[in-house]
Parts: C-alpha cells; structure tokens; sequence
C-alpha cells in the first residue's frame, strides 16, 4: 500500500517534468526558425522588387527608343534641307555643317536606346532569377543596377534627340538666310575746275576758258544751277542773261544758245 502512494505521488511530479521540457522544445524551435521566417520574408519582398525594377527598365528602354526615332527623323529632315539648296554659298557651307551635327547626334540616341535595351534585357533576365528562387536578393539588385542603367540611357538618348531636332533648325535657317547685299563702291564727287580769278586794266580784252557744260554740270541733272555756273567766271557773269526763261538754272539749250552767240 505505501509502494502504491509512492507511485501515485510521483506521478504529478513526471508530469510537470515532462510538461516543461516540451515548453523548452518549444522555444527553442520557435528560436531556431526565427532567422528562416525572415530570410522567408526577404526572398519574398526580393521578388517583387526584381519584378518592380524590371518593368521600370522595360519602360525606360521604351522612351529610349522613342527618343531615337525622333532623332532619326530630325536628322533626316535636315539631310533634306541640305540636299534642298541654300541662298547663298555661306548659308550652303553652314547647312552642311548643322545637318552632319544632326547626323551625329541621331546615332548618339539610336546607341543609348541600345544601351537602354540590353539594361532592360539584364532585368528581365534577374527577374527571372528571382522567381525561380535562386538567390532572389541577388537577383532583385541586379535588376535594381540595370534600371539605373537603362533609365541612364534613356536620359543620353533624350539629350541628343534635342541636340539633333535643334541641328535640324538651324539647317533651316542656314538654308534660308538672305545674302548679305554687295559693297557698292562710292563714286567720287565731281571736282570743279580750279580757275584763277585776276585783276584785269581797264579796257584791255579779257579771253576766258572755253565754258564746258558737262564740266560745270556737277551732279549730272542735265541743269546748272547758279552755284555750278559760278565755277565759270563768263557764265556767272550772264548767268541771268542766258537763263532765257528765268527759272534760276541753265539747260543744255539756253547753255549752248550763249556759247554760240558769244
């Protein structure tokens, strides 16, 4: 009878004994999964975000491409206007130059649109990666680096398509700016014949050079005026005589009239 209390007693004792090493398996499972939960957790936000970065490259690699075909057409709208002609040989020489920088700068675009392709093509390739659960984390940085690369690319391909549209404009104006007018030389005032005025004596005869109406005739009006006619001593003197219709300046007529006649 004491045996059999003994064992009844020490029963509740194994029991509680066992209950606390279950307890302690328990923690220490819950311990020991912790780390795996959360690399879990890691791989899972890894994924997505491999997937998230991937459409962004595809995106960017798009714009690139976009970017390049209007490249392409301003390079070739200035090929036209070069091919067109110029107003001039100068504007001729800087339309050639303006369409070569378009040139130049459409195949700067078309390279970086390339670029921005191959970036997405590595994105969609760690994308990839990630879902097949190889080292997501790893692949979920790659596709990061490649957006970065491809939107990069996208920014180049957008700085030259403006660099190639701008070329193309100023073909245009090169092409179409007027010539500048031609120097005109300056044609020299006529010079009136110097003449030396002397004292004459009283009663002898005076000989005066012979009057010359084309000489006199200073601005080439086909009239002299009494300014022009006083480079002649004998016409300013009958100026008033051979003005025969009194409208202050000789004609040809009225001149030769007086030279005859004198």
């Amino acid at each position: 009878m004491i045996r059999s209390r003994q064992v009844h007693a020490a029963q509740p004792n194994a029991i509680h004994a066992r209950s606390l090493l279950a307890v302690a398996l328990f923690a220490g499972l819950a311990m020991t999964g912790a780390p795996a939960f959360a690399q879990a957790q890691s791989e899972v936000v890894a994924k997505q975000d491999a997937g998230a970065e991937a459409e962004i490259a595809v995106g960017e690699a798009r714009a690139a491409r976009q970017q390049a075909a209007a490249a392409q057409e301003a390079a070739e709208a200035a090929a036209r206007t070069r091919d067109a002609g110029a107003l001039s040989a100068h504007g001729a020489a800087s339309a050639q130059a303006q369409a070569h920088v378009a040139t130049q700068s459409s195949i700067n675009a078309e390279q970086a649109a390339n670029e921005a392709a191959n970036a997405a093509n590595r994105a969609l390739g760690a994308q990839t990666v990630a879902k097949s659960g190889t080292n997501p984390v790893a692949a979920a940085y790659e596709a990061r680096e490649a957006a970065n690369e491809a939107a990069n690319a996208t920014a180049a391909a957008i700085l030259a398509t403006s660099q190639a549209q701008a070329a193309a404009e100023a073909t245009a104006e090169a092409a179409t700016a007027t010539p500048a007018p031609a120097a005109v030389a300056a044609v020299p005032e006529p010079v009136a014949p110097q003449l030396t005025v002397r004292s004459i004596p009283s009663g002898q005869a005076v000989a005066f050079p012979a009057a010359d109406f084309g000489v006199l005739d200073g601005d080439r009006d086909a009239y002299l005026s009494a300014t022009e006619a006083s480079a002649h001593v004998a016409v300013a003197e009958h100026f008033q005589r051979i003005d025969a219709d009194a409208d202050g300046r000789l004609s040809t007529t009225e001149f030769e009239a007086w030279a005859n006649v004198r």
